[in-house]
């Protein structure tokens, strides 16, 4: 149960963070198709590098301890990438417009400042498949068809909550800045 409540809640980080990048710098580098795609281009990017790397990683990983705590490693990376991009985004913006005529230069800056604390959350839902894996055989052997099968459909429902809750509740109640 707690690896699908991981799962869940990275697929809302990953698309909750997405609106809030695109939404805080559209009050730095305006707002258009370009940007938005642009923003959402490098955060898919960086979910994707994730995923891929979290495969690589999880071959490695014998036990399901060390699938658990490379996992375990990652999400605290994630946490400290979020939480550093969260401390430096208003500078950052503010730079970056004053130091460029470009908006797409601008906002692939934003996509890939909130893009590492996302690559690192996507790392984790193959080490955690991984560890379904090997701790929870069937009697014919490794169902890692159905747990990767589980954790993307757990990660895409996330991504769909933080898609509708982040513009509807979360960025009226906190606000931008």
């Amino acid at each position: 149960m707690i690896c699908l409540v991981i799962a869940l809640l990275e697929g809302f980080a990953g698309l909750g963070i997405e609106i809030y990048a695109i939404r805080i710098s559209a009050t730095y580098i305006g707002s258009s198709i370009s940007i938005t795609g642009v923003i959402l281009a490098m955060v898919l990017i960086a979910i994707a590098v994730g995923y891929w790397y979290g495969g690589r990683l999880s071959q490695a990983a014998r036990t399901p301890r060390q699938a658990l705590l490379q996992a375990g490693y990652v999400l605290s990376l994630s946490a400290i990438s979020h939480a550093i991009a969260c401390i430096i985004q208003l500078p950052l913006l503010a730079a970056m417009t004053s130091s460029t005529d470009s908006p797409i230069i601008a906002a692939i800056g934003v996509g890939l400042l909130f893009g590492v604390g996302l690559a690192f959350g996507s790392t984790a839902i193959p080490l955690i498949t991984q560890f379904l894996s090997l701790k929870y055989k069937n009697h014919d052997g490794v169902d890692a068809g159905k747990n990767a099968g589980t954790m993307v459909a757990i990660t895409t429902v996330g991504s769909v909550l933080g898609s509708t809750v982040t513009p509807i509740f979360l960025l009226p109640y906190i606000g931008l800045m």
